[in-house]
């Protein structure tokens, strides 16, 4: 599953490989713009904020419990992860879900 220009979380992006386009480099400025939009996730009878992961130039939350992320609209049953990044050159950022491995 993949979305493209998701919003409410932190805006657009346009670098996947640290901000001034050096592999290795970490997260973007647009990663630590995501970070700091307080990104909330529901469970039952409860919200909470994401505490992001970063890996590499990718940013990643692993569900414990049945969760929606609000920003994005994704549900995630337990051992999920969604993972955010942004491509060189690309206006916005790409958002997955993984299930876990086994």
């Amino acid at each position: 599953m993949s979305r493209s220009g998701l919003s409410d979380c932190g805006g657009s992006g346009r670098d996947a490989e640290g901000e001034q386009g050096r592999p290795g480099a970490g997260p973007s400025i647009w990663a630590a713009a995501l970070k700091a939009a307080g990104c909330q996730a529901r469970a039952v009878g409860r919200s909470f904020a994401i505490q992001w992961q970063p890996v590499g130039s990718r940013l990643r939350y692993t569900a414990t419990d049945y969760v929606t992320i609000d920003a994005f609209g994704v549900a995630l049953r337990p051992g999920e992860t969604l993972e955010v990044r942004w491509i060189p050159g690309d206006t916005g950022y790409s958002a997955g879900v993984h299930a876990p491995r086994s």
